[in-house]
């Protein structure tokens, strides 16, 4: 268990990892892969962070409520993996929705004409990868394990 390094937190560090690692393989894949143009592209990525956003705040939400029992009262104080994970990818669904089908764009620019089921499968590829990193944060801090432990195999 490493739970700091110089004084910042190692799953600080894996998180941010993570979310590099799976903002690189979205854009990567998506651009070199698929071809998807660079405005189309450009449209996505703000989706993105806006479905993040709401993965976030659907995360906190169901820390708070699964944490009653144990606090007595809802008070926000950690995320949820699943919840980011079911937030982030009904965010981005119901956004792509929104904004490539309700909307309909008149500019060329704002149109998003590749299907939603590759960006949810080059975003399911980043995001295994992101929690992967994250774990391993995880385990270094040992905020998941249950504290420290005496030998590795605990």
């Amino acid at each position: 268990m490493l739970p700091e390094i110089l004084g910042v937190s190692t799953y600080g560090i894996m998180a941010a990892a993570g979310f590099t690692a799976f903002f690189l393989i979205f854009v990567l894949m998506l651009s070199r892969k698929h071809n998807v143009p660079f405005n189309e592209l450009s449209n996505v990525i703000f989706l993105l962070f806006a479905s993040i956003g709401l993965g976030l705040l659907l995360a906190a939400i169901l820390d708070a409520l699964f944490k009653i029992p144990d606090r007595g009262r809802f008070e926000f104080g950690g995320i949820t993996w699943y919840g980011m994970m079911l937030g982030g990818f009904s965010g981005f669904a119901l956004f792509y929705w929104l904004f490539a089908r309700k909307i309909k764009p008149s500019a060329d620019k704002l149109k998003i004409e590749t299907p939603l089921t590759t960006y949810l499968n080059v975003g399911a590829l980043g995001m295994s990868l992101g929690h992967g990193l994250g774990r391993i944060g995880c385990f270094l801090a040992g905020c998941c394990t249950a504290g420290p432990r005496t030998a590795f195999w605990e």
